[in-house]
């Protein structure tokens, strides 16, 4: 018995386009607030996402990691930092 195997797409544009009688009247049945909060939830995810993208994607310096010896050392020192006033500025 031979085996078959399908390709399986997660997104078809031909599935989702026109959208549906259904997805065209639960839009309309939102009403212009409706509407409105979604549009601008929508614009905020978008706008999200573009800002992880241009600061949080990829790190600026990859080869500047640190050392998780040297991070413990620091962290588990018995010397704590020196405590400052607000005069001694």
């Amino acid at each position: 018995m031979p085996i078959i195997l399908h390709e399986r797409r997660l997104w078809s544009r031909a599935a989702y386009w026109p959208p549906s009688a259904a997805a065209r009247a639960s839009w309309t049945r939102l009403g212009p607030l409706g509407r409105d909060i979604s549009l601008v939830l929508l614009v905020k995810v978008i706008l999200l996402f573009l800002l992880w993208w241009a600061f949080f994607w990829d790190p600026a310096e990859p080869h500047s990691a640190v050392d998780p010896q040297l991070v413990a050392q620091r962290l588990l020192t018995a010397n704590p930092a020196p405590e400052t006033t607000h005069a001694d500025r």
